[in-house]
């Protein structure tokens, strides 16, 4: 059976991992924030149109609570995130177009009834106890899957639309089932399915229901996501200590085998295709200065023309220091080759940069927030990020500038 570990506890590891999220701790000592250094001229294209400047909304605003795992729809005018909610871990979606209106609560268990005279006096009663995570939209912004138990120990697919019937189990057999990634275009849904005892990839036909596999082997392959045409799958795959980077380069064509992109020592994590599907940007912990815990992000060509190991692919780090998000992977633009991350320096209350992957230069965008983490990106321009507030975490959205 999967079991779903709470966000801070290190790398993903195994199919263990399938839902690395939880309440946070308290957060650090505040530390003293460091005077930027002024603003460098910008060649670069896509990083030119981005504001040097934020001035964020906090969309979530919860008074002693945690929010985590933000993710957009695909037109961004829709926002998830969890949190705690009594005895269940909830999916709310906010929108992003309606400041201050009421998020819609999702949960794989049925709406709370209130309970009979016997139970209340027993201490019983149908309050929802589920676990939920991992929301992904479809492209018309109403319709989603995610996980849940139910309040159960077993994890689901429930898929559902907003301001709808509760969600319902996408199949009766569906069990030990996370990850889930809806494509591009709305027809196919991939994800990983532990049923045959290790985490493997399954496709399925939105429409028909049909499915397959789309993996084999020994290893476990996690974090399925999809290129800009619906076509290819990155994911990665692996054991306790280590995972590589591999892509499905045409999942209509099942004698095509995956292409594995990386194949070195070090762990490599949730990767995400570029707006264009040109590269593939992965979370890793090789550090140019041999740091145990310090991550980068890594981008290589999707085609696999790339190198896959040692010197040649270190330098292809667009990112060291990092703070990874192991939720949603690294955040790409949505217009050009450019990545927007927070950097691990707690002395500077982890500040959001922009870098260009082609040309090296590098933005740094400047809010009034700190401690920022698991950032994401819309198709519209729209950053979502969480951020301390006191000592909780809250979700906050904020426009990256002119889209061009």
């Amino acid at each position: 059976m999967i079991r779903m570990r709470r966000r801070r506890g290190g790398t993903a590891t195994a199919f263990a991992s399938l839902a690395l999220v939880g309440a946070l701790a308290r957060g650090p000592a505040e530390p003293t924030r460091q005077e930027p250094a002024p603003p460098a001229a910008i060649r670069s294209k896509a990083l030119g149109t981005v504001a040097r400047q934020l001035v964020p909304r906090n969309v979530s605003a919860t008074r002693d609570q945690n929010e985590w795992n933000p993710r957009f729809s695909a037109d961004g005018r829709q926002l998830s995130f969890e949190r705690r909610d009594g005895s269940a871990q909830a999916i709310f979606v906010a929108s992003t177009e309606v400041w201050g209106g009421t998020a819609e609560r999702v949960s794989s268990k049925p709406p709370r009834r209130a309970a009979t005279a016997e139970e209340a006096l027993l201490g019983g009663g149908a309050s929802d106890d589920s676990f939920n995570t991992q929301l992904t939209f479809h492209p018309d912004g109403s319709r989603f899957i995610f996980v849940g138990n139910a309040g159960t120990g077993v994890y689901h697919l429930y898929e559902g639309r907003l301001g709808a019937t509760p969600p319902r189990a996408v199949t009766a057999e569906s069990k030990e089932d996370g990850h889930p990634a809806i494509s591009p275009d709305g027809r196919w849904l991939a994800y990983v399915s532990a049923r045959a005892g290790v985490g493997k990839l399954v496709l399925r036909d939105m429409t028909t229901g049909t499915e397959r596999r789309l993996t084999s082997g020994d290893k476990v392959d996690l974090f399925p996501a999809w290129s800009p045409d619906s076509r290819s799958i990155a994911y990665t795959s692996g054991d306790n200590d280590n995972h590589d980077v591999y892509v499905i380069p045409d999942v209509f064509v099942p004698t095509a085998p995956p292409r594995q992109l990386t194949t070195w020592k070090f762990d490599d994590l949730r990767p995400t295709f570029s707006p264009d599907g040109a590269l593939v940007a992965f979370y890793s912990n090789y550090s140019p200065t041999n740091q145990e815990k310090e991550w980068s992000i890594v981008t290589v060509p999707a085609d696999g023309s790339g190198p896959a190991k040692g010197v040649a692919l270190a330098k292809r780090a667009a990112a060291v220091n990092v703070v990874k998000d192991p939720e949603v992977g690294p955040a790409w633009l949505p217009w050009g080759r450019a990545l927007v991350y927070a950097r691990d320096l707690k002395a500077e209350w982890n500040p959001i940069h922009a870098v260009d992957t082609e040309t090296g230069e590098e933005l740094r965008i400047e809010t009034p927030t700190r401690m920022n983490h698991d950032l994401t990106c819309a198709r519209n321009g729209l950053l979502a990020f969480r951020a301390q507030v006191a000592s909780w975490d809250d979700i906050f959205v904020a426009p990256l500038g002119r889209v061009p």
